[in-house]
């Protein structure tokens, strides 16, 4: 994993773009939408080791940054759409709560859900289906800064012109 994107530059960075919570940004059409930005307080260091001892599961050094900053917060809220919902200690907990899964749902947005295995640095992408079912190899810092870059865009769905060329000649 490329140790170069550091998820407390990344948020700081956005928030110095922010205008009150705001963000004028453009959709893939070409449209401007004013998009809301809210952060929850962070959590503490005794939380985060509550959380540990109580679920005995392993967070990423990256998100584990990112509670620090802010327990959860929704990005890219534009109109009636929630955006993406970055999962604080509470939700985490509450899937903990009914068992111990495999993979740890820590994002959610756009029809789409994220999620990270204790025992693999990375990040899931889940279907509409609710299988897990691509490996990102990209960290939860390197995720964040790319959909900042993209101003909120699903890029993850996104196919590459030379994948679409090759669709298009078979």
């Amino acid at each position: 994993m490329n140790n170069n994107y550091r998820t407390i530059d990344i948020v700081q960075g956005l928030k110095k773009r922010l205008n009150q919570c705001t963000l004028v940004v453009p959709d893939v059409y070409g449209n401007w939408h004013v998009a809301r930005f809210t952060f929850h307080p962070p959590a503490t260091t005794d939380e985060l080791r509550a959380f540990y001892d109580q679920y005995k599961f392993t967070l990423h050094s990256e998100y584990i940054e990112f509670l620090k900053l802010h327990n959860g917060a929704k990005l890219f809220s534009i109109g009636t759409d929630k955006g993406i919902e970055l999962f604080g200690l509470e939700q985490l907990a509450k899937q903990l709560e009914v068992g111990t899964p495999h993979y740890l749902n820590i994002v959610e947005g756009h029809l789409t859900r994220f999620c990270i295995r204790e025992t693999a640095d990375g990040m899931y992408l889940v279907g509409h289906d609710g299988w897990v079912n691509t490996y990102l190899q990209i960290n939860f810092a390197q995720w964040l800064g790319h959909l900042i870059a993209v101003s909120g865009a699903d890029y993850w769905n996104w196919k590459h012109s030379r994948q679409v060329q090759q669709e298009q000649i078979h």
